[in-house]
């Protein structure tokens, strides 16, 4: 039986319990940033415990990205500061929880494909909870560039494509890719099928540049397949985010898209996804992989010549900086690193200044 003062005791350790495990819920329920004196957009997360808690998750994930990302300054925080950028004026016009809840998820989405190998199993737990019908997408993404090619291989890619090949219209590539079976057969068959499910899917499927950095030629996964609009669909890459910012590089690709007359046409988005895809390869080194191009053809264009005309400091300082990024991030002779930084420019200007 117990005395008064246990009695009192009991209760006071009770009552310390109850509040520790309040702090507790209330620091995993908490956001990532202190609710004491909150700005306009902090406000509206802090009185939602759903945003609060996606807003630490997605602080975490941040978090497994930065430490992913190549050595050096990479994109990651450039593009997160444009996220919360665009975070503030969306709760500032149209603070509704839902509105902003799915751009939390969108974002939550895009840093876990960044951690997809070196995190997993939270990579994959976080692409099951927002996009359930890409997981088994990407958990054969993962194993198709992990495991080495082969029945094992095969037989596990095949199983976790299966169902989505079976309810995906597969109209355009029937007589190539017939069944799972032979989507998960080669690199390009498996290319053929994820630009299928990106086709389907309300946003391009994004393929994270790890996959292009472990095997070069899986690049063509970035390839548009179809020609017309239906290419504005085609799968993209985190390899701005995830890989060294080249300022230089970036501001004179820039100026080439700029200084080019934009199609009329629906061809755009074919040349877009192209843009795209070799920008991809530039950061990877993967270009000589890509089936659009000539990669042997190191001559530059008239059009590319005429650009260079006008912008020759612009030209030579990119090259310097992509070449001093394939020496130091792929262990390159300086020769070999000077050639191929050319080579993936030329590439690049080719197809940009190309107004035809």
């Amino acid at each position: 039986m117990k005395t008064g003062f246990s009695l009192v005791a009991y209760f006071i350790k009770l009552a310390l319990l109850m509040s520790g495990l309040m702090l507790a819920f209330q620091a995993s329920a908490a956001p990532s940033f202190s609710c004491a004196h909150p700005s306009a957009i902090e406000k509206v997360i802090c009185q939602s415990q759903t945003l609060s808690a996606k807003d630490r998750l997605m602080a975490h994930f941040f978090d497994l990205a930065k430490k992913n990302a190549t050595a050096g300054p990479s994109g990651l925080i450039t593009a997160q500061r444009q996220w919360l950028k665009n975070l503030t004026k969306m709760c500032l016009t149209d603070p509704q929880e839902k509105r902003i809840e799915g751009y939390y998820d969108q974002r939550l989405f895009e840093l876990a494909v960044m951690v997809l190998y070196t995190h997993h199993g939270e990579a994959i737990k976080q692409i099951r909870k927002i996009n359930p019908e890409l997981v088994n997408i990407y958990e054969a993404i993962y194993q198709f560039t992990s495991l080495p090619a082969g029945s094992t291989r095969h037989n596990k890619v095949t199983e976790l494509i299966r169902p989505a090949f079976e309810v995906t219209d597969n109209h355009i590539f029937e007589d190539k890719i017939p069944d799972a079976e032979s989507a998960a057969e080669n690199t390009n068959n498996f290319g053929m099928f994820l630009w299928l499910i990106s086709e389907n899917n309300p946003e391009s499927l994004i393929i994270p540049c790890e996959a292009f950095l472990r095997h070069p030629q899986n690049i063509v996964w970035l390839e548009p397949l179809a020609g017309g609009a239906i290419d504005s669909r085609t799968p993209i890459s985190d390899c701005e985010q995830t890989q060294p910012t080249l300022p230089l590089f970036k501001q004179f690709i820039h100026l080439a898209e700029d200084a080019t007359p934009v199609s009329t046409g629906t061809i755009r988005f074919t040349i877009y996804a192209i843009t795209r895809a070799e920008i991809s390869a530039t950061l990877s080194h993967s270009m000589k992989f890509l089936k659009s191009i000539q990669y042997g053809k190191n001559s530059l264009s008239d059009d590319a010549q005429q650009f260079i005309k006008q912008h020759t400091e612009g030209y030579q300082n990119s090259l310097i900086e992509l070449a001093h990024y394939y020496q130091h991030a792929f262990n390159m002779p300086a020769d070999t690193a000077n050639s191929e930084a050319r080579r993936s420019i030329t590439i690049l200007l080719n197809n940009i200044t190309d107004d035809e």
